[in-house]
């Protein structure tokens, strides 16, 4: 399980102050995904060849804009109540190598390893009152929406990570030996790197929802 990505988003808000006069607002926000990984070893005769999926869960919410405006405008204005809000749900299938010679041969407890894999992400935007946002393509004679789209989908890609482990459990002897006699065999923690490009594959009707991202956590090997 790890933590991750700490993304910095950057722009201009434009909100009014107590006075009503419309002022311009910088903000860096840095958002934290949860993600579980979860591997399964093949082949361990050098090193370790391992196949698994990983799980993720991101959600930020913004100030919505103000009904009426539009995005031509150079200081459009916000909402200081009504915020929108962006899901995002990363899926992916992985395969995996991860080099345990240093460990195996000489007891130097760390582990560098590479995974890569397809990547399925799904994602929402939800409306200030709840429901998914939309937006109307065609209108009617009579001013109603005959067509919208809704802000949610999903976009296939692929992704590849690098990263190095460290297994903890060297740092004790004692305590290595009884987690081997209750099934657990390493504890440890990692950091990683990871490129994902997650378009559809270059589609031009996917939302890309692919980036670079650093990764840290703690890991468990049974």
């Amino acid at each position: 399980t790890g933590l991750g990505p700490y993304e910095a988003m950057f722009g201009d808000y434009y909100l009014r102050d107590s006075s009503g006069v419309l002022k311009k607002t910088n903000r860096a926000v840095w958002q934290v995904l949860p993600m579980l990984d979860v591997d399964r070893v093949l082949w361990d005769r050098f090193g370790q060849v391992t196949v698994g999926g990983s799980l993720g869960y991101m959600q930020k919410s913004a100030y919505a804009y103000l009904d009426g405006t539009t995005e031509h405008q150079p200081m459009r204005e916000r909402s200081k109540t009504s915020r929108n809000t962006f899901r995002l749900i990363p899926l992916a299938a992985t395969v995996g190598y991860r080099f345990t010679y240093f460990d195996d041969m000489y007891g130097i407890p760390v582990v560098p390893y590479v995974r890569g894999g397809l990547s399925y992400y799904m994602w929402q935007m939800k409306a200030p009152n709840g429901s998914t946002s939309k937006f109307c393509e065609e209108m009617s004679a009579t001013g109603s929406c005959v067509k919208e789209d809704k802000a949610y989908g999903a976009s296939f890609g692929f992704q590849g990570s690098i990263g190095l482990a460290v297994r903890a459990e060297r740092i004790d002897s004692d305590a290595a030996t009884s987690m081997r006699s209750s099934g657990l065999m390493h504890a440890g923690f990692y950091a990683e790197y990871q490129y994902a490009k997650v378009d559809g594959f270059g589609s031009d009707s996917k939302l890309s929802v692919g980036d670079n991202t650093w990764f840290a956590g703690v890991d468990f090997e049974f």
